[in-house]
């Protein structure tokens, strides 16, 4: 997890204050890079690369920022950039040299989660884009001066003062209990939506939406192949999915464990791949404590597990734990999630 924010006429903005805001997603090192008019901020938690893949990158007349992880890029710089010049081992460093060969041509060669922003210098215009399930998180702020974008709607809520509430998208909210596409709890920010390339000249600030990736044609689609196939084909999936995740970091990588079949089947998997897999389980009081099952599995897999146990403090965590979030969130799984993540932070960086 890494922290990413930009501005298009910055000088009424506080740089120092939205990095700071995104401290926490990266602690390893902190960059303000300024372009004329833009800047562009990064902080970093060091997954891939962790020597050299600093980021804001830059090559020629390109410069990007980058949160999120492309599982396929060494490959891709073997099947689509041969030829290329590589500083680093990076996939912030795959991701900008396939954007100046292929332009919006790259999104169907990714896999991997990511929100990213590239500025290109010789047509003036940046480029904001988000992976196809809209993992990774990015909003954008605009009014008739300038061009806000970050990881967080906290680090532009720091900077802009006049931001009106969306009692429209607070009253669906209420109803559905999340925030619908591009909406957010204030009228002058939206989300970057899911598959989506957000183009936005410099001198105009007009911005541009192209969709790569749209999730209702794969939904829709009819497959005739049988039962037995589609299992196979899944599990095969799913397989390459937790290798994929384990071998792409530089640095080592653990395991929720919760007792119920998700988490123990990605335990299952990630065991072939990993001895002495580092897995976390929070364990409660009460008739809702699955620890006795996670232990199964653990002991099963043969596991390096821990256990935290949870006494909840509600009445001095719980406002940090809702402010992390920066808009409601409706899911009382917040409240373990903020527990056993503190403690997996102390042994690992990376977390399936």
């Amino acid at each position: 997890m890494c922290g990413i924010a930009g501005i298009i006429n910055f000088h009424n903005h506080n740089l120092n204050d939205v990095k700071e805001s995104l401290l926490h997603r990266g602690p390893d090192s902190q960059n303000i890079f300024i372009h004329n008019n833009i800047a562009f901020i990064h902080t970093r938690l060091a997954i891939q690369d962790v020597s050299y893949g600093q980021q804001p990158f830059h090559y020629k007349n390109f410069s990007i920022v980058f949160n999120g992880e492309i599982y396929n890029h060494l490959q891709l710089r073997l099947e689509y950039l041969k030829g290329s010049v590589f500083k680093t081992q990076s996939d912030t460093e795959t991701l900008l040299h396939l954007y100046i060969k292929y332009k919006n041509k790259m999104f169907n060669m990714l896999d991997g989660m990511f929100a990213f922003a590239v500025l290109d210098k010789n047509q003036n215009k940046i480029i904001l884009a988000r992976d196809r399930a809209g993992k990774k998180p990015l909003y954008i702020y605009k009014n008739f001066s300038s061009v806000l974008f970050a990881s967080e709607l906290n680090s532009i809520n720091t900077t802009v003062k006049d931001l009106t509430i969306n009692e429209d998208a607070i009253s669906s909210y209420l109803r559905t209990g999340f925030f619908y596409k591009k909406y957010t709890p204030y009228k002058e920010i939206e989300e970057v939506e899911a598959g989506c390339i957000y183009t936005i000249d410099i001198d105009s600030l007009k911005l541009t939406k192209e969709r790569f990736f749209n999730f209702k044609e794969y939904y829709l689609k009819q497959s005739d192949q049988p039962l037995h196939a589609s299992i196979k084909e899944v599990e095969c999936i799913l397989d390459k999915s937790v290798k994929d995740r384990l071998f792409s970091s530089d640095i080592e990588v653990g395991a929720f464990l919760s007792g119920g079949i998700d988490s123990g089947l990605i335990v299952a998997m990630a065991s072939k791949y990993q001895k002495n897999l580092k897995t976390f389980t929070v364990k409660f009081d009460g008739a809702y404590d699955e620890s006795s099952l996670a232990r199964l599995v653990s002991k099963k897999y043969d596991t390096k597990h821990h256990e935290i146990e949870i006494k909840f403090d509600v009445k001095k965590d719980i406002e940090k734990i809702l402010l992390n979030y920066g808009e409601p969130f409706m899911d009382s799984s917040a409240v373990p999630s903020y527990y056993v993540s503190q403690e997996a932070k102390k042994h690992v960086s990376v977390i399936l």
